[in-house]
């Protein structure tokens, strides 16, 4: 089986990292200039590894509009929880090397643009919940070549992941 064009450098990148954290940011999104330091303070403060936060799309630069935060609104993400609904943009994580290592995102094209969902099931299911700040920290540009517009195509990998978890209860 073919190799996912995301998966093995998201892999290679997280097996690279010196440091005991890893965020991912796609090329064509945009980072909130606080949300690497929002994200560590929450990860040391809910004593997790794992936390995302919350996204908006945007076609262009000029959508794209940082507001000052002031409060952080949390949320927790549980296991069911994220198979119901996706809450978890792979541009929003900031999460612990360790669990990564444990936890590597399948290199196999059957996962192609999910490959983060099984990860971030397969954490989950090691972890019980991750926090998730809900403030728009993390822009997601839309864009017609996107592997993500197509909803068919994207809902039967999204049935594949499930299908094949190898998780704790499954």
């Amino acid at each position: 089986v073919s190799q996912s064009r995301y998966a093995g450098p998201r892999n290679l990148g997280v097996k690279k990292a010196n440091g005991s954290l890893v965020a991912f940011l796609d090329v064509d999104d945009i980072w909130h200039p606080q949300k690497l330091e929002l994200q560590s303070i929450t990860i040391a403060k809910c004593k997790t590894p794992f936390c995302s936060t919350g996204m908006v799309d945007f076609y262009n630069e000029k959508q794209v509009v940082f507001k000052n935060i002031k409060q952080i609104e949390l949320k927790r993400i549980s296991y069911l929880s994220q198979i119901i609904k996706f809450q978890t943009p792979t541009s929003s994580v900031l999460c612990e090397k360790e669990l990564l290592m444990r936890h590597p995102f399948i290199e196999d094209m059957r996962y192609k643009a999910r490959e983060d969902l099984e990860c971030w099931l397969q954490c989950l299911s090691d972890i019980n919940v991750s926090i998730k700040i809900n403030n728009i920290l993390t822009f997601y540009r839309i864009s017609k070549n996107q592997i993500s517009k197509s909803k068919s195509k994207m809902v039967m990998t999204h049935f594949f992941v499930q299908n094949n978890l190898k998780c704790k209860g499954n």
